[in-house]
């Protein structure tokens, strides 16, 4: 099974951050558009962003490209005091707190430690969605300059009894806290105690663990281990966060796919081919709710109304929800899809609908998480219709690794997304 240890990891000094610690953290890189980037290069001359995502006008003098100029920064910040090593080996915890829509209150927890790096065929450690060249190879070339870990990769495990959660005290002085531009609320500390460590590291011996979330983190971290075999044991490991199945603040959100419009068809023509296969129900959204809360509406009623996906289209008041029809066989519609993927919402979308239905090629396709997108690019006419899946269960992706499948892309987004900037690993 998999396994994990403890570490001394490198953290910002107090004095950097001052009386705000989220000055110096951010979103993992993939999610930074170059607006948010200007914010947080703005928020701390230090902030995380300079590591993770470096604007091209901002390079060490000296270096050959970003890559090295980020080296060369972290051995600045290193010598300079900005990040300092925490005296001994150690598992710390972290949660978030947040809301999404006019949802209740969630906290989600878990903690973060090294997890030595296995090849997905031992089935250890199991992917859920395939990885991009240009980004696996982006994360390579900066992990082979820097040796640094900036960012953890997620990674889930069952637990239903929650034998591995461990909760921070309220009043523990160690802890950091802060919330972020989101309203996301963050509280990160560790523990020392052997016996408490001793009880991670041999919890997780004993589960099997699948990739949430920084697939292209943990894939580049093992190209880099095979193409180094002589780096030493340390190599051989990446930083991790893990969470439980089980943990109620586990929230999966649908990844929507927007079209510009349907190749060659009409609305109605659109329509008539999707309901041989689907029967469809019209909905009002409901008056009253904020443009931040009707994704959590749309979210619900497809969760609750066991529907396979919805549609959104400009200039049409409502949302118009999908089932499939009873008697239709997905096994012989869906037959170059792996039996276990096939009831899968976006499997459904991607491969039954937009494509043999409707012939839309996927580099017609653009796809975001934020219902904020999703409203405006209707009202300014950039998308023509949204599709909206149904979103996926923790319990669904158990299913899809368990037999060594993946889902099809953009499949899940886990909210909120981990901070990067509380802990890093340098080795």
């Amino acid at each position: 099974m998999a396994t994990i240890k403890p570490f001394a990891g490198w953290r910002y000094s107090p004095r950097t951050y001052g009386q705000d610690p989220g000055a110096v953290t951010a979103p993992p890189y993939d999610v930074i558009d170059e607006k948010f980037q200007g914010e947080l290069y703005r928020l701390n001359p230090h902030n995380i962003i300079r590591l993770i995502l470096p604007r091209e006008d901002d390079r060490e003098k000296g270096s050959a490209d970003r890559y090295e100029s980020v080296a060369l920064r972290i051995r600045k910040w290193r010598e300079e005091g900005v990040i300092i090593p925490d005296p001994a080996p150690r598992i710390y915890l972290y949660e978030q707190t947040f809301r999404f829509g006019n949802g209740p209150e969630l906290t989600r927890r878990g903690f973060l430690a090294l997890i030595r790096l296995e090849e997905f065929s031992r089935g250890e450690i199991r992917p859920h969605e395939k990885t991009l060249a240009r980004p696996r190879e982006d994360r390579l070339r900066l992990l082979r300059a820097t040796r640094a870990n900036l960012s953890p990769v997620f990674f889930c495990y069952s637990d239903p009894q929650g034998e591995l959660e461990f909760r921070l005290r309220p009043d523990d002085p160690d802890v950091i806290r802060f919330t972020d531009e989101m309203g996301v609320a963050h509280r990160f500390g560790y523990v020392e105690r052997q016996d408490l460590v001793d009880k991670y590291v041999t919890g997780i011996g004993k589960r099997t663990l699948f990739i949430a979330d920084g697939h292209h983190r943990y894939s580049s971290a093992l190209d880099h281990f095979r193409e180094n075999p002589e780096a030493g044991p340390e190599a051989g490991y990446a930083l991790g966060f893990y969470t439980r199945v089980e943990d109620p603040g586990l929230l999966i959100l649908p990844t929507h796919r927007m079209i510009k419009a349907v190749p060659g068809l009409s609305d109605p023509e659109a329509l008539a081919r999707i309901e041989k296969d689907f029967s469809s129900e019209a909905k009002e959204l409901p008056p009253g709710v904020s443009e931040g809360e009707i994704a959590d509406w749309i979210n619900r009623e497809n969760q609750e109304g066991g529907f396979a996906f919805a549609l959104l289209s400009a200039g049409k008041p409502g949302i118009r929800f999908f089932r499939l029809r009873p008697g239709v066989d997905l096994n012989s519609r869906m037959a170059d899809i792996p039996e276990v993927v096939r009831p899968i919402s976006t499997a459904i979308l991607d491969s039954l609908v937009l494509g043999k239905m409707l012939g839309v090629a996927r580099e017609e396709i653009s796809y975001t998480s934020n219902p904020l997108t999703v409203i405006q690019g209707l009202k300014e006419g950039k998308y023509q219709k949204v599709f909206i899946p149904r979103a996926v269960s923790p319990e669904e992706i158990l299913r899809v690794t368990e037999k060594g499948e993946i889902c099809p892309p953009k499949t899940t987004f886990f909210h909120p997304k981990l901070r990067s900037g509380l802990v890093m690993r340098i080795y």
